[in-house]
This record gives structure tokens, C-alpha cells and sequence, in this order.
């Protein structure tokens, strides 16, 4: 008996349990379906999205938007400028270097106005290795050697000079020529016996290179001969006369100018002192060439040379023939 009670409070109990449990489940259910309305509800645009499944059209901008509601919003990427960056070495194109004016050529003439007849000179003093060019109006001849310019007018006119060195800007300079015309030498009054240093009766010469000539290469001249008479070939110039005007300047190479100078000829410069030359071969070309230009110029004879040479002496004329006739043996 008593396990038949006790069966039965267990039914009940379940029973019991059983609606508790059908209860809570249907109470689940009804909320579930239907949630409470809120007992406030608020009036910002935040509770209104979250009751409707649409938002508003048009918010209102002065809502302020709950932070609950929509998350933070980044900042935006131009809230902070990104440093603007350097320029490449290459944005810029590099500057042109200023090109360097180059100095000029030294060119330094004693004079750039001379006057005469014949054998003009001036010094000129430039770079070492520069070029010199001249370049003369018609009717001036010119023989230029290093540190001398000598000038030989028929005309008055000019002579450009210019001095050209690399790295160097050339520099020029002019130089005004007034050509005097010579006063022709007086005659000598003829005289009985001619004289035989006089221009009247000059010999041809009838010795010859191979010939003992000693005694017309004397002293500074001593070694001189195969100078004399290769360039007197080179330039087409009577090599005895050469040597009869080379013995009377130098005194058959005794004189300092021959000696100490290796000055064959007497030549001056501009400032009037004797020229200098390095070597007795320079010395006698210089004589020599002299000698060509007056050919050039039509003066052949010992007299129409020492009008130019020597002007105005006579005595200058007699010992230049005396000694070339002596070459007539």
C-alpha cells in the first residue's frame, strides 16, 4: 500500500512539473514575438533607428548621434597633411656653368706710328709660343723674327699685328705707316783716275767658294763661310756682296757687334741699339734676307742699297765696292 501512495505523489509532482514547464514556455514564446514597448521612449534619431528597420529620411542635424548607437568614424586621411616631400636631385635641372672669359695675348709694340724710307723696326713683346701674324696694306713689306718687326714701305699705309695663343683671346694691334721719299745721294764729282771704291766701277767678282777666301773670314767670321753662301743660294742673293758688307760692318769680324751679338750686318733696332742674335747662322740669315728684300725691290747696286742701308753715306758706298771688287783677282 504504501508503494502504491508513494507512486502516486510522484505523478502528481510530475504533473505539476509538467505545467510549470508548459507555463514558462508559452510565457517564452509570447515575448518573444512581442517585445515590451520602452516606458520613455526617446526622441533622438538613435532610438528611432533602432525601432524601425528603416532610417530617417532627413535626420536632424543638430541630433547628436549616441555613441552606443554608430561607432566612432575614422579620422579621415587628410585630417593630417603628409609632409610634402623633397625634390629629387634630378626635379631641378642643374644650373649652366657661367663660361670663364679667357685673358688676352700679351702683345706689346715699342711704337705704333713710324715714319721713313726704308728698314722701319719696332720691338715687339709676346706670350711665349704665341703666334704672330702681319698682315700689311699695299705697298709695306715686313720680315718679322721673334721680338722684332721691321717694316720696309714704298707707300704710306699700315700693318696689323696680332698675337694668337691657345687659351688666349687673340689681341691685335695697328701700326699708321708714313712712307718718306729718300733724298737721293748727292753724285761725286768725277775725277780723273776713277776710284776704285767708287759705285762707278764695281767688278765681277772671279773668285769662288772653293777659292781661299781667309782673308775676308777673319776673327768672329772665321767659321761663317758655308753660312754666307748657303743662304746667299737660299735667297738668291750675290754672296759677295753680302760678305763686302759684313767686312765693312764688323771690321772683318773684330768688332763687338760680331763677337758678342753675332750682328754680321750692323742691324738696329727700333730704340736704335744694335740687335742681338743667338747664333752667328741666325746672323747671317738675317743680313742675307735683308739683301733679298732690297732685290725685291728693285735695288741691285751697292749705291741704290746703301741709299736705304746707310743713308746719306757716301763713304758707307766707296768701302762696301772697294772690298767687293777685291774679290776680282
Amino acid at each position: 500500500m504504501k508503494n502504491f501512495a508513494l507512486t502516486k505523489i510522484l505523478a502528481a509532482l510530475v504533473a505539476v512539473l509538467s505545467g510549470l514547464l508548459v507555463i514558462g514556455i508559452s510565457y517564452g514564446l509570447l515575448h518573444a514575438q512581442a517585445p515590451l514597448p520602452s516606458a520613455a521612449p526617446s526622441a533622438s534619431p538613435t532610438a528611432a533607428a533602432s525601432a524601425s528597420p528603416s532610417p530617417s529620411p532627413s535626420p536632424s542635424p543638430s541630433a547628436s548621434p549616441s555613441p552606443s548607437a554608430s561607432p566612432t568614424p575614422a579620422p579621415e586621411a587628410t585630417a593630417t597633411p603628409s609632409p610634402t616631400p623633397s625634390p629629387s636631385a634630378s626635379a631641378t635641372p642643374a644650373a649652366s656653368p657661367t663660361p670663364t672669359a679667357l685673358p688676352q695675348a700679351t702683345l706689346k709694340l715699342s711704337s705704333t706710328e713710324v715714319s721713313g724710307s726704308s728698314n722701319l723696326s719696332l720691338n715687339i713683346t709676346v706670350d711665349s709660343g704665341a703666334t704672330v701674324t702681319v698682315v700689311p696694306t699695299a705697298g709695306i713689306t715686313y720680315w718679322y723674327e721673334p721680338g722684332y718687326l721691321y717694316i720696309y714701305p714704298t707707300a704710306s699705309g699700315s700693318v696689323t699685328v696680332t698675337a694668337s695663343l691657345s687659351g688666349f683671346q687673340p689681341t691685335s694691334a695697328v701700326i699708321r705707316v708714313t712712307y718718306i721719299e729718300p733724298t737721293p745721294a748727292a753724285t761725286p764729282a768725277p775725277t780723273a783716275t776713277p776710284d776704285p771704291g767708287s759705285s762707278s766701277s764695281v767688278l765681277t767678282p772671279t773668285l769662288t767658294r772653293n777659292s781661299d777666301l781667309s782673308f775676308w773670314f777673319r776673327n768672329g767670321m772665321s767659321d761663317t763661310k758655308d753660312y754666307f753662301f748657303d743662304y746667299a743660294a737660299q735667297y738668291s742673293v750675290d754672296p759677295f756682296l753680302a760678305i763686302a758688307i759684313a767686312d765693312h760692318e764688323t771690321g772683318y769680324g773684330s768688332s763687338s757687334y760680331c763677337n758678342d751679338l753675332n750682328n754680321f750686318g750692323g742691324l738696329m733696332d727700333s730704340s736704335g741699339s744694335p740687335k742681338s742674335y743667338d747664333s752667328k747662322q741666325q746672323g747671317v740669315e738675317a743680313l742675307i734676307w735683308l739683301l733679298s728684300w732690297y732685290r725685291d725691290q728693285g735695288r741691285t747696286s751697292i749705291a741704290d742699297i746703301g741709299a736705304w742701308y746707310c743713308p746719306g753715306e757716301q763713304l758707307w758706298v766707296d768701302r762696301v765696292t772697294t772690298i767687293y771688287n777685291s774679290f776680282h783677282q
